[in-house]
């Protein structure tokens, strides 16, 4: 059984005395529409998961793909890249207490970084307390993309599978950890990118609520 649980953790004229003969309308100049902003992947609403979404995943991923439910809930609660996650070694998960230590050598920015581990995260995390070293993850990424797209054909949300979303746990994590805490630095320390990128993409993706609930998905009951 799984449930959810309240998350917490840490130069021109003026405009009275221009010359009114300047302006396009009085001329006679043909005005151009103003352009439309092109379209991106973060304009469709299912970019990234939902916390139903992101439970049936973790519910999902047992028996011969266990090896996969702490890497979606490291991807869906620190936002790391999945490249990133998949050079981890359990050591970078317990070294430094309540953080995952990203080296640079792991890092997409060959920057080291700490990335807080959230109190949902521990508890998903709970099982593999023995494991002290030794990969995350043994095999190729293509072989994790392969299992991955398995774990979202077998997992059900209202009878149906779970469309395969491309980053949609770091898109996600980025959406509600944004959401919950409206502070771009913050999130975009932890995910490894700038703020002006995290204000640009992510912002009013996601309310607070649901921000919550996503934080809020732990072993133990359905999501609230």
């Amino acid at each position: 059984n799984y449930r959810t649980e309240p998350a917490s953790f840490s130069g021109g004229n003026h405009p009275r005395t221009r010359n009114k003969s300047a302006s396009p309308r009085a001329s006679g100049a043909s005005q151009s529409p103003i352009p439309t902003p092109p379209r991106t992947a973060f304009d469709d609403a299912n970019v990234f998961y939902t916390p139903d979404e992101f439970l049936a995943l973790l519910v999902a991923a047992k028996d011969e793909l266990a090896d996969l439910r702490p890497i979606v809930a490291i991807g869906g609660f620190s936002g790391l890249r999945t490249a990133e996650m998949l050079r981890l070694d359990w050591a970078d998960i317990w070294r430094v207490p309540d953080h995952i230590e990203v080296s640079a050598g792991k890092s997409k920015t060959r920057q080291r970084r700490l990335v807080e581990t959230c109190p949902a995260l521990k508890k998903w995390l709970e099982p593999h307390l023995a494991k002290k070293a030794g990969p995350l993850w043994n095999g190729h990424e293509v072989t994790f993309q392969q299992k991955f797209v398995e774990l979202c054909e077998i997992a059900k949300l209202n009878k149906k599978s779970i469309e395969r979303k491309s980053n949609g746990l770091r898109h996600a994590f980025c959406t509600y950890h944004y959401a919950f805490h409206a502070n771009e630095n913050l999130t975009s320390q932890q995910a490894g990118n700038s703020p002006a990128m995290i204000h640009q993409h992510y912002k009013g993706l996601a309310t607070k609520a649901e921000g919550e609930k996503w934080f809020a998905v732990i072993p133990g009951g359905g999501t609230q």
